[in-house]
């Protein structure tokens, strides 16, 4: 799969995220509201996952997510690093997984919701 990041809820913060990753060759594709009825692994291109028409109708996130798809290696090091030097913040992300790739990016979301919960809690 190409390395690509799939943002969702992100348009008032494109001109960030175009200055963020651009000049490291990441590719962002912005996610609209409508295909929200989608799996994660659809919206990445990932082979063996179908198209549905269903058309979402729900509440958009609430706050931006995005979804790290194809990185290796170091590159997640560097798209991290890329978000800390421009000031994006984003608490609400994740890379594509197997077992992740089967979700819609509300079910997504509400499962990032509670790890990032978890995690300021115990701060």
């Amino acid at each position: 799969m190409k390395e690509h990041i799939l943002a969702f809820g992100c348009e008032t913060i494109a001109p960030l995220l175009t200055q963020t990753f651009a000049p490291r060759k990441m590719t962002v594709k912005a996610v609209p509201i409508e295909e929200y009825a989608q799996t994660i692994g659809t919206l990445a291109g990932a082979a063996g996952c179908v198209r549905t028409e269903e058309v979402y109708a729900g509440p958009p996130l609430g706050e931006p997510m995005l979804v790290f798809c194809g990185f290796y290696g170091d590159r997640m090091n560097q798209a991290l690093n890329a978000m800390r030097r421009t000031g994006l913040r984003i608490p609400y992300k994740a890379m594509l997984t197997a077992a992740n790739r089967g979700w819609r990016p509300a079910e997504l979301f509400a499962e990032l919701q509670k790890e990032h919960t978890a995690m300021t809690a115990k701060r």
